[in-house]
């Protein structure tokens, strides 16, 4: 008998799906508003480990299947890519997005499906689709050819059903790349969107005077330090300088890790002029925040910087959403922006 649901395996608590920020804030309206005909299946970590713990037939089941993935990744003639990505996608998380419940898999932001059931697949930008050997804002990507082929292999196998952006340019990019006529047949654009349950005030609230205009600057959602340079946060400050030297009043906001003085530098920071600047037109704030306390520093602002090496909508989505301005540029240069 046909099983009245969609079962749909989403394998994104697993380890290797960490630097893909897991269970990433894009995609909370699928759980938020999911349809009554469709169910999503994930690992609970806690339950889990509890069935290892306590159950050794089923640990011993998984180990077993653990070494035979390794044992067969051993012994496989594929390049050194598909070794590097086998290396990435360790036998563990292989095994466990194998086993989870679904009658197909989805992934997002860069594909490591188990291959042995039919996926989708959703990406925001390019280059994080060929992680890890490459992610946004790092430069070159070296390989393209043994990068071409081990991708048109995982895209082009009939198991893939589709593949999806809400950015007309990353799917551009994508066909471009993989120059493959049964991959382009599976290229779809999305409508993505933030759910509004992700937002813990209903309107925005009344903006603050803009006699001295409030500028923030946010180091991702995941609050990761080594984002700085990559989000732009080195030009917002050269910005800020040339703001305060031009005799404009303002406030300048950045809740994100303080970078060293010699990177700053690197930078083209004025490290002594921006340490004098702390508490007088410069409020910086290192310590992590909650999502609600994100919101309220955005519900204070005017406008957002995000002056990125690569797109991050979810930021522009939210500062919307809270009624900022958006000062936004995508640059595909190298590491260092000057």
């Amino acid at each position: 008998m046909t099983s009245p649901f969609l079962n749909v395996a989403i394998p994104w608590n697993l380890s290797h799906y960490i630097p893909l920020d897991g269970f990433h804030p894009l995609y909370r309206a699928l759980f938020d508003h999911v349809p009554d005909t469709v169910k999503l299946s994930a690992w609970d970590n806690v339950k889990l480990y509890r069935k290892f713990r306590d159950d050794a037939s089923v640990r011993r089941t998984v180990v077993e299947r653990v070494k035979w993935e390794e044992h067969r990744h051993d012994r496989s003639d594929g390049s050194s890519i598909a070794k590097r990505y086998q290396e990435y996608f360790w036998p563990p998380d292989h095994v466990l997005t194998t086993a989870l419940k679904g009658d197909l898999e989805f992934h997002h932001t860069a594909p490591f499906p188990s291959l042995k059931r039919p996926f989708v697949f959703h990406c925001e930008s390019f280059a994080p689709v060929l992680f890890p050997f490459a992610q946004q804002g790092s430069g070159n990507i070296e390989n393209h050819e043994q990068l071409k082929e081990h991708y048109r292999s995982i895209f082009a196998n009939p198991l893939c059903l589709g593949i999806f952006s809400h950015v007309p340019d990353t799917l551009h990019a994508l066909s471009s790349f993989l120059s493959d006529p049964t991959i382009d047949g599976k290229l779809f654009s999305s409508r993505m969107g933030l759910s509004a349950n992700a937002f813990s005030m209903d309107e925005p609230e009344q903006k603050p005077s803009l006699s001295r205009p409030r500028f923030l600057f946010i180091n991702s959602a995941n609050q990761n330090s080594a984002n700085f340079f990559r989000r732009g946060g080195h030009l917002v400050l050269r910005f800020w300088k040339e703001i305060v030297a031009s005799g404009r009043d303002g406030l300048l906001m950045l809740r994100c890790t303080m970078p060293d003085d010699v990177e700053l530098r690197e930078y083209g920071v004025d490290v002594s002029w921006v340490k004098g600047e702390i508490g007088r037109s410069i409020v910086w704030d290192q310590g992590y925040l909650a999502g609600h306390e994100i919101q309220s520093l955005m519900a204070g602002a005017h406008f957002v910087m995000l002056p990125s090496v690569a797109l991050h909508s979810v930021s522009i989505m939210e500062a919307r959403r809270m009624g900022l301005f958006c000062a936004v540029c995508e640059r595909r240069s190298g590491r260092k922006m000057r």
